[in-house]
């Protein structure tokens, strides 16, 4: 299956020598050793501001030996130029950010044709009502737009969404709090409250349904994490279904926590 993502594949590099050592023996029998006998890794798009790896942290060893990312070595600029090269009709479309194959169309407005919009309250970590919505299910864990603080002072930061009860029809916003630059605290749901949670002056979070597409990472290793498409590689270390970070950083509950040794996707995790 060929797909348009930003993303790439390569053989593992141990296994690769092994395998090109086995391709030579067999060389004078006229033999070639099948591509389903190679273990593939995931690699980060050619294009660091496109790639879309992120996404596809479930794939599986006998998924990647199915799927040909033909744009995989390409930078955005070079796709677009060969599409006017073959006077493609999106050689000049400005990027979309709506739901695929649907064109330009926003994910909230989409929704919004066959849902009703219900205005809904926004609890800060305390509790305390501070604003309010156009309805949960038009939101997601992460965001921080489209919605209403009408109690916030000029001191405040961005708020983030961290929590969501669509039954109720409740948000629940926070933001990045910083103790000092030694002491790191993570902002987590429980009830109707918050509780810093701290693990030796660094950051943890517990993860679920984990995917790893080769290997385990290797406990106590320095790797890098996404929680958020587009986001910073943060330095973080693995212990059990723990990811420990280096530096503060607000991660929401529902949200995949995607993990990567240089460019190689390891596979991840759900937020819990």
């Amino acid at each position: 299956m060929a797909t348009g993502h930003y993303a790439r594949t390569g053989a593992e590099h141990a296994f690769l020598k092994e395998w090109q050592s086995e391709a030579k023996n067999r060389a004078t029998e006229k033999k070639h050793v099948p591509l389903s006998s190679k273990i593939l890794n995931l690699l980060r798009g050619s294009d660091p501001s496109k790639d879309q790896s992120y996404f596809l942290w479930t794939l599986r060893q006998e998924q990647l030996k199915k799927i040909l990312f033909p744009i995989s070595n390409l930078k955005k600029i070079e796709v677009r130029r060969l599409a006017k090269k073959f006077k493609l009709p999106v050689a000049e479309k400005k990027d979309s950010q709506g739901i695929c194959f649907l064109g330009a169309v926003d994910l909230k407005e989409f929704l919004k044709h066959y849902i009703k919009e219900k205005k809904g309250k926004i609890k800060n970590e305390a509790g305390e009502i501070i604003g309010y919505h156009d309805g949960a299910v038009f939101h997601t864990l992460g965001e921080r737009h489209g919605f209403t603080i009408t109690k916030k002072s000029p001191k405040d930061g961005p708020y983030y969404i961290v929590g969501k009860d669509v039954k109720k029809n409740i948000l629940v916003v926070s933001q990045m709090k910083k103790d000092s630059k030694n002491s790191l605290a993570l902002l987590r749901p429980t009830g109707r409250t918050f509780r810093q949670q701290n693990s030796l002056n660094l950051f943890f979070v517990g993860i679920k349904d984990t995917n790893w597409i080769f290997k385990i990472p290797k406990s106590g290793k320095n790797y890098t994490a996404q929680i958020r498409y587009h986001g910073e590689f943060l330095p973080c270390k693995i212990s059990g279904n723990r990811v420990i970070f280096e530096k503060p950083v607000l991660a929401a509950s529902g949200q995949s926590c995607v993990i990567y040794d240089d460019d190689i996707c390891l596979g991840g995790g759900i937020i819990i």
